[in-house]
């Protein structure tokens, strides 16, 4: 920790990894209509109205933490920095490998991280809220040097049972989900890197947005969910301003 301010961050390193399986759109619609007999899905949809031709899929044994930390490691080499040198850890995804503890430990616990760490959790605007928090931080003198870290299983939360078009409207993509590690490195600067963010929600849409979770309840509030669909996150918007 550094009690020292400074009135800028900067987004110093970015680092992706990436497993190697691959599925096709053609094999996922395949999988789709093997599931929902009863749903007519028309040839070449995703790449229609996704531009997605492949997506990238991990193994079935690896976990959201294994491709964080190997974005991280990835990452702390890029900058060639020691783990001693990161101030701390945000760990921002969708998935995650644990309820308790922050999935952040498991992290540096992989990559020899030894510095305080948290969770953001924000479905798919984590990563922007981790940023918003991250230059908070900095700009306020408590750290000065802050991984976020993100690692996603999304293939695995495919809505594969769709039984009418409503449901195919919602659910369809979540099969445009991927298996992804990545990693940003936040540092103080004296000029501007972060200039400013802007965090705006519109909750009464979350129908619009929601994932399987099959281990949560399947009710929420007056509304029924699919058999094959999550409890929902607020559906949110969020702009992050970067020089």
């Amino acid at each position: 920790m550094n009690s020292h301010s400074h009135s800028h961050s900067r987004i110093s390193q970015v680092a992706v990894h990436l497993p190697e399986g691959r599925q096709t759109s053609r094999a996922i619609e395949d999988r789709l209509r093997a599931h929902s007999p009863g749903l007519r899905v028309p040839e070449g949809l995703l790449r229609r109205l996704y531009g997605l031709e492949e997506r990238v899929v991990a193994s079935e044994d690896t976990l959201p933490s294994d491709l964080a930390a190997r974005a991280v490691e990835r990452l702390l080499a890029q900058a060639v920095l020691a783990p001693a040198k990161i101030d701390l850890l945000l760990f921002a995804a969708v998935s995650a490998d644990v309820q308790e503890p922050a999935n952040g430990h498991i992290v540096a616990a992989k990559t020899g991280l030894a510095c305080p760490v948290f969770d953001v959790s924000n479905a798919c605007n984590g990563v922007l809220n981790a940023l918003e928090v991250a230059d908070a931080f900095i700009r306020a003198g408590a750290y000065r040097r802050v991984v976020i870290a993100c690692g996603e299983t999304s293939s695995r939360l495919s809505r594969w049972t769709l039984t009418d078009s409503r449901e195919m409207r919602l659910g369809l993509a979540s099969l445009t989900g991927a298996d992804v590690g990545a990693a940003l490195l936040v540092e103080a600067a004296d000029s501007p890197g972060i200039v400013a963010s802007t965090f705006m929600a519109n909750s009464a849409g979350w129908q619009a947005a929601t994932l399987f979770n099959p281990h949560h309840a399947r009710r929420t509030g007056s509304t029924s969910t699919p058999s094959d669909s999550s409890p929902p996150s607020p559906g949110s918007m969020s702009r992050a301003h970067s020089g």
